[in-house]
């Protein structure tokens, strides 16, 4: 008996070490330790003296392990192309089959609503994260609700929305995606499905001709896009969270790698945001 307890521990403290020295580089390398309470469970988990409840979080915390794909790798590359085939696929079964439509549209909005709130819950779950960190204020998670909403209630406004922030940031997400777990986890399946079914989503409103913005609707999207982030960065200061990445960048290679430093990047991040809006716009300039 006493030899299996002392094999227990000596697994423990072997496995301790290690996920504990992970998570304390991930929260000092996104500048999150010095926002977090005394007792919350990240810091549980990266300084156990702080608490003595260490055992309470197991091995499931070692999810917050940053196992990024490799940029185009043939991993990538195939997730992008189903991403494409999928909307693609379902526009030539709605062109020849016209009635499918309605019910294409409801299957993509449940689908979207499934996988939005399955986000939700497996970080909770594995990652066991604060609330004020699963708060549906990034621009990829509002755009999946608006998604959805535009996929059963298509008004032009809403059609809009989906298409500018939609499409934009989650090809973005999905160029660079920002995984907070191995490739083939249930967390980074559900990044990549959640980002995928926006993209596949406004590719197949387009394709069918449900969706065409109007002229001049990228201002009101780059409008509304600078009043959510006003939002966010009140919440970010206020609960010490980086919703849209208002306060750090993202510790991965992205487009804001080359942006420059905090506040600069932001500006730039807003110029690149009306230019791309803009090209997004040209299509349809008539």
């Amino acid at each position: 008996m006493m030899r299996k307890r002392q094999s227990k521990c000596s697994s423990s403290h072997q496995i301790k070490p290690w996920i504990r020295w992970i998570t304390r580089a991930i929260l000092r390398h996104e500048g999150h330790a010095a926002n977090l309470k005394r007792n919350d469970p990240l810091l549980r988990i990266a300084f156990p003296g702080m608490a003595t409840t260490w055992e309470r979080h197991s091995v499931r915390s070692v999810f917050f392990v940053r196992a990024q794909i490799r940029f185009l790798g043939i991993p990538h590359l195939a997730i992008l192309a189903a991403v494409i085939l999928t909307g693609f696929a379902l526009i030539r079964v709605v062109l020849r089959r016209p009635a499918l439509e309605w019910p294409v549209r409801c299957v993509l909005a449940g689908a979207a609503g499934v996988l939005g709130l399955s986000w939700y819950g497996l970080r909770f779950w594995l990652l066991h994260t604060p609330w004020r960190w699963d708060l549906p204020l990034e621009l990829c998670d509002i755009s999946l609700w608006t998604t959805a909403l535009a996929l059963v209630w298509p008004r032009q406004r809403l059609l809009e929305l989906a298409y500018y922030w939609g499409l934009a940031g989650a090809s973005l997400a999905l160029l660079t995606p920002y995984l907070v777990a191995p490739v083939g986890s249930l967390l980074s399946l559900s990044f990549f499905a959640g980002h995928g079914i926006i993209v596949a989503s406004i590719l197949f409103l387009l394709g069918i001709g449900r969706l065409r913005p109007s002229p001049g609707s990228w201002r009101f999207a780059l409008l509304l896009l600078n009043g959510l982030a006003l939002v966010d960065f009140s919440i970010d200061k206020i609960l010490g969270v980086n919703y849209m990445y208002l306060l750090h960048k993202p510790p991965i290679q992205s487009l804001f790698t080359v942006m420059g430093p905090w506040p600069w990047y932001i500006a730039s991040a807003e110029l690149v945001a009306a230019l791309l809006f803009l090209a997004m716009q040209w299509p349809f300039r008539r």
